[in-house]
């Protein structure tokens, strides 16, 4: 079912404030780099706990996120240990983008079609999510020499962090391609760059900006809002397609790729429900790792309704 984005009362995470950059991510980057993790945490439980208590709009959505994702026990020791492990990621969003993360920092699963596209020159686009860290992604570049990842992100939600990405490494910023809307020469643009055997990573499961339009599947339990724009891209560029999820182990880092189609047929007649099917699939196979890692996947922001007001 196709909707525009915008809901009754519902805050789009666009327009709340970005636990990120008010996180103080340029001092806590400082500590970690003067003294390592420990102190960087040390640092960390106070912030955690303002969001806590005064983060409500985040606090409720974490909470009716966590209930669907079935964590057992009390909330009020589950929502910490969420907000622990967003506050966590930060910061290894910006070790990853000072290129901190090696491939051998990385356990790879279903990397081996991947790396056959690439050699062979194809290119492909990558569907990503806001489960673990979509950054650490970025170390597909290493897989081979010269390759190039355009990253698509949204600007008014990245405005804050794309800044300080910049102050922290002028270069890091280079394949960050910032959209709202995908139109036809966006399409071309990105079409040209598969074509010469480069990646496209999006992710694919942020309510879009402005009149976006959604696609409304099941997940965790409830119809949920998905991005028609990923789906639309996939079936514009006529590439292959697989989804990747970069996840957090004890030591180093997970990341999956999982092959989700040759190419998305979406005939003019068939369109919908073609765009409708994807979305589908790609938010059961979104729910199975979030059941795997639920404390994981980092959308505080009211994702399928106003319910978890309490």
């Amino acid at each position: 079912m196709t909707d525009t984005g915008g809901r009754d009362g519902a805050a789009h995470w666009a327009e709340m404030t970005e636990l990120g950059s008010a996180l103080g991510l340029g001092f806590l980057y400082f500590i970690y780099r003067w003294s390592g993790r420990w102190l960087f945490r040390l640092f960390l439980l106070p912030v955690v706990g303002y969001f806590l208590v005064f983060a409500g709009t985040q606090r409720r959505a974490s909470k009716e996120y966590l209930r669907r994702a079935g964590v057992s026990g009390p909330l009020w020791l589950a929502l910490p240990r969420h907000f622990w492990a967003f506050a966590e990621a930060v910061l290894d969003k910006l070790v990853a983008w000072k290129g901190g993360i090696r491939l051998e920092d990385v356990t790879f699963e279903g990397r081996g079609p991947v790396q056959d596209l690439l050699a062979h020159g194809r290119g492909l686009l990558l569907i990503g999510s806001h489960l673990g860290n979509l950054e650490v992604g970025r170390v597909i570049a290493r897989l081979r020499p010269g390759l190039v990842v355009h990253v698509l992100v949204h600007t008014r939600h990245a405005g804050n962090f794309n800044r300080l990405l910049h102050r922290l490494d002028p270069s890091a910023g280079v394949n960050l391609v910032q959209v709202s809307e995908f139109g036809a020469g966006q399409a071309a643009w990105l079409a040209e760059r598969i074509g010469r055997g480069e990646v496209v990573l999006i992710a694919g499961d942020r309510r879009p900006l402005g009149k976006g339009r959604i696609l409304n599947v099941e997940f965790l339990g409830a119809q949920a809002p998905f991005p028609q724009g990923p789906f639309a891209m996939a079936a514009a560029l006529a590439c292959p397609v697989y989804l990747m999820f970069c996840l957090k182990q004890k030591h180093g880092f997970r990341i999956v790729y999982e092959p989700f189609a040759e190419e998305i047929l979406a005939g003019r007649g068939a369109r919908g429900a073609a765009l409708q099917n994807a979305a589908q699939r790609y938010a059961l196979r979104l729910q199975h790792q979030c059941l795997q890692t639920p404390f994981q996947w980092f959308n505080f922001y009211p994702f399928w309704s106003q319910e978890g007001r309490s």
